[in-house]
């Protein structure tokens, strides 16, 4: 009978313990409860929203995120009390084979002032080299728009500097060094003209540290460039000027002595012309033409002139592919061959420079027609000459000076009346593309 009393005892304990934890859960569910109705009534009338409800749940926001990006192992960035401030941000790179760690960098956000929000600092460091420390790679401080670059510092794995950059009135400065760290390879500024970055200045160096090459602004915003020998004399070797567009340049080519001009090359937005000099005489222009939208040479005029200075004949020449007929990466990158075009037209000239003759060339190479201009660079009064595939007369028609017809006289091929052309006005002239100058400037700030 004691041990059922027992039991009964042990019963009504359980029973009890388990009514006071109930009534302790009740009373928590009602404080949370009350809490929710206060917190609720003070909002504006209306259902709770979604955030309101978990901000009453989950009343601390997230101090960081992890974020993953393409090319990177991982991103943690850190926010301010307010959970959505970002202060800081630790990247983790992959490594070039994409799995193994690479760079780390360590970015810091603008909290509050100007710029609130972007950028302000970033320090870039190697992968850690056994148990040492990383070696910084690089450090970066930016403009309010968290873009421009106020300075850029980069270091080599040994800790030697190897490139500084620095904004400093309107303009930035770049220099690279050699692996002393101070010895300098290249110095560039550049500043802003129409909202684009420009070549202001520019000095490349040869190991020794004499120039090796040279760009300066001209008060009128062209530019002048120079380029020097590595010899013991540091002669000029080029000099370029370019006009305030950078749509025309005009470099010289210099001898050995620095000072005879040997080649003249002018570049314009659709052509450029090549001058060959000898003992400070034009002796050969070549005019070269590119097709509309392209750097493809299409045609070129090549000017040939005698000992004493004075035009002696003028080839015509057309690239004998249609431009339609040559994709985009050949009209972008295609070189210039000769074999490429045909001998149009010769126009042969007088001592004064006016044309007086003019010779047709067929297709298949062979003389065609041999005007005679009666009247230097007139059309009429002429007399044009037409010949057969094997070189003997075919016609002879005469014009006078409003162009009406006043002769006309045919031959038969068993006559084998022929006409000596000289054939140093047909042979192809050996030519060298020449290195334009032009492109470089469409370089923008590193």
């Amino acid at each position: 009978m004691s041990g059922e009393r027992r039991q009964s005892s042990l019963l009504q304990l359980e029973m009890e313990v388990m009514n006071r934890k109930n009534g302790l859960f009740l009373a928590l569910l009602a404080v949370l409860a009350l809490a929710l109705v206060l917190s609720l009534g003070s909002c504006q009338q209306g259902k709770p929203t979604t955030e309101q409800i978990s901000d009453l749940i989950f009343p601390q926001a997230l101090s960081s995120r992890l974020e993953l990006h393409a090319g990177e192992l991982s991103r943690q960035v850190y926010y301010a009390s307010d959970g959505t401030t970002k202060v800081s941000a630790t990247i983790h790179y992959k490594g070039e084979d994409g799995k193994s760690p690479g760079k780390t960098a360590y970015v810091s956000y603008r909290t509050k002032g100007a710029g609130f929000g972007t950028i302000s600092h970033v320090k870039i460091f190697y992968p850690q080299i056994d148990s040492g420390p990383a070696p910084i790679a690089r450090e970066i401080e930016l403009d309010v728009d968290g873009k421009t670059f106020l300075t850029d510092n980069q270091y080599r794995t040994d800790g030697s500097l190897s490139h500084t950059g620095r904004m400093s009135g309107g303009r930035y400065s770049s220099s690279d060094f050699q692996a002393d760290g101070r010895s300098l390879v290249r110095y560039r500024e550049f500043a802003r003209d129409a909202g684009a970055w420009i070549v202001a200045e520019e000095r490349i160096y040869f190991p020794d540290g004499r120039v090796s090459e040279s760009t300066q602004t001209t008060p009128d915003n062209g530019l002048e460039l120079n380029a020097y020998s590595d010899t013991p004399e540091h002669q000029l070797v080029w000099h370029a000027a370019v006009n305030q567009y950078r749509t025309n340049a005009v470099t010289d080519y210099y001898a050995a002595d620095g000072k005879t001009v040997f080649e003249r090359v002018t570049e314009e937005y659709s052509s450029y012309t090549v001058e060959a000099f000898q003992d400070g005489k034009l002796v050969e222009s070549r005019l070269l033409v590119r097709g509309f939208g392209s750097r493809q040479v299409d045609s070129m005029d090549v000017s040939i002139y005698g000992a004493d200075g004075k035009l002696k004949f003028v080839q015509s020449w057309n690239r004998k592919t249609p431009e339609s007929d040559v994709s985009d990466d050949d009209q972008k990158v295609e070189p210039l061959d000769l074999f490429a075009f045909k001998l149009d037209m010769v126009r042969i000239s007088n001592s004064a420079g006016e044309t007086v003759s003019e010779i047709s060339i067929a297709d298949d190479g062979n003389v065609e027609t041999i005007s005679v201009l009666e009247v230097p660079d007139m059309h009429y009064p002429r007399v044009d000459t037409t010949f057969r595939a094997d070189g003997t007369v075919e016609e002879v028609i005469a014009y006078n000076g409003v162009g009406n017809k006043i002769k006309d006289e045919k031959h038969d091929a068993s006559e084998n009346l022929r006409q000596a052309v000289d054939p140093e006005l047909l042979k192809p002239r050996p030519f060298h593309e020449p290195t334009q100058i032009l492109p470089r400037f469409d370089s923008r700030p590193e």
